[in-house]
């Protein structure tokens, strides 16, 4: 798996700025380090995480702090949840790619359909899940996945590959 080196933006103030470089500094990392840490033990990463300990409190404290609440019920939390998020983008990719190929002239009416199909299958799996109203309409669901993912995708483009020695 490729490593890769993110530029975020982190607002902070400065007095929390500067106890969180002071902490760092007095143990002897840097505050990438920290973050790549906590980040590591979240995802319970096979790369760079500490111990067991470690991956249940940082989930523990990702939990506590409410970052996924209320969002259990959506379908990217569906789709993510069910390890079915590449399938699907995949399908939205295929989905782009015919359109192009038919506004130059291809013939993909076909393949196009299926595809739209095949996608439509992933949400009506969702909507079984709920008995009377699904917490998204179909177009909900569908734009904000599509969202999210033009999010992730200029997120991802905007790293920088890293060689490993």
């Amino acid at each position: 798996m490729e490593k890769l080196r993110l530029n975020i933006s982190i607002e902070l103030h400065e007095e929390d700025l500067k106890k969180i470089m002071f902490k760092v500094g007095k143990n002897g990392i840097d505050l990438s380090t920290l973050i790549t840490g906590f980040i590591g033990d979240l995802v319970a990463s096979d790369y760079s995480r500490n111990g067991s300990d470690e991956v249940d409190r940082a989930n523990s404290y990702y939990d506590r702090c409410w970052y996924g609440i209320n969002n259990e019920d959506t379908f990217l939390y569906y789709l993510i949840e069910n390890y079915e998020i590449e399938d699907y983008i995949n399908i939205l990719d295929d989905i782009e790619g015919n359109k192009e190929w038919i506004a130059d002239g291809g013939e993909r009416f076909k393949e196009l359909e299926e595809a739209k199909k095949s996608l439509n299958g992933y949400y009506e799996e969702y909507a079984k899940k709920y008995s009377g109203k699904v917490p998204q309409d179909r177009d909900t669901a569908v734009r904000f996945v599509s969202k999210w993912y033009e999010n992730y995708i200029n997120f991802i483009y905007n790293c920088e590959s890293i060689d490993e020695e």
